[in-house]
């Protein structure tokens, strides 16, 4: 992600499509946005065409501040995130998540989950959200801190998990036994998906390439997923050359890249790889 501004509280990452925000209609602009302990991405996207007209990425500033400072900076200082939208839907990327098949998804275990995942001191709300296509519940938490910003800034809106939208959108076309692995800065995204059912869906936190590449294989370990023939899928923020692809290319013999989901439409100035924002495009 390219930089270009900078505060002690965030780093605001290069936008596309200023040209566009000059014309907007808010009223027939949807907002998507997503929210992680590191950064905010979002876009916006005509209603009736679907076609990309902006989008801006933020990453957390490396400070010990907590992320609630950096979010509340972030949606004070941004004068578009102000406009009335049509539609605005927000997603969460955090840790704090299960699933559960729903027959047992029931207010008691999602209370003994909470009990025992939960972060002591944290004041958080519990969401649940049904993902249809494997016929589960995506149990999570949202700090209040959070909630009470997005509240304040939007007023009415949509609120899911990440890994709930992503599961799916994949689930659509996935077929054979397949790992999918969104890429960002400080955390990555596993979702393993065979003849459209879930096999496993985790989110974990890393510093290095060779943390990256410990996560990946004990992945594939645990799960008796052979690299020689089991696909890996990635999306996020990864190119060939960076050291995390090569990590990856010396275990795994197929890697491929996502195409974006089918709905998205962009201008021929799009400048950035089909495969980043990809998780922020499924909402």
């Amino acid at each position: 992600m390219e930089m270009s501004t900078v505060s002690h509280l965030y780093i605001k990452g290069e936008p596309y499509g200023q040209e566009q925000i000059l014309n907007l209609a808010p009223e027939k602009t949807v907002l998507k946005i997503q929210f992680s302990p590191f950064g905010i991405e979002y876009m916006l996207i005509d209603h009736s065409s679907r076609q990309l007209l902006y989008l801006q990425p933020y990453q957390k500033a490396a400070t010990k501040n907590h992320p609630s400072k950096f979010t509340e900076a972030i949606l004070h200082d941004d004068i578009i995130l102000a406009k009335p939208f049509l539609e605005v839907h927000a997603a969460v990327s955090n840790i704090s998540f299960s699933i559960f098949p729903r027959e047992f998804a029931g207010k008691e275990l999602i209370n003994l989950w909470y009990e025992k995942f939960a972060v002591s001191g944290d004041d958080l709300e519990i969401f649940n959200s049904h993902i249809p296509d494997i016929d589960a519940e995506l149990v999570y938490t949202v700090s209040n801190s959070l909630l009470n910003d997005i509240k304040s800034t939007f007023g009415n809106f949509t609120l899911s998990h990440s890994v709930t939208k992503q599961i799916t959108e994949l689930s659509n076309y996935s077929s054979d036994k397949t790992v999918y692995c969104n890429v960002h800065s400080n955390y990555l995204q596993l979702i393993v998906l065979c003849d459209r059912k879930l096999m496993f869906a985790n989110i974990f936190l890393y510093q290095t390439p060779e943390d990256f590449g410990y996560y990946l294989m004990a992945t594939y370990k645990q799960l008796h997923l052979d690299p020689e023939s089991v696909p890996i899928v990635l999306s996020g923020e990864i190119m060939k050359q960076s050291q995390i692809y090569q990590i990856m290319f010396k275990y795994i013999r197929l890697i491929k890249f996502i195409k974006p989901p089918g709905a998205m439409k962009f201008h021929a100035d799009y400048p950035f790889p089909a495969h980043f924002y990809y998780s922020l495009f499924c909402l």
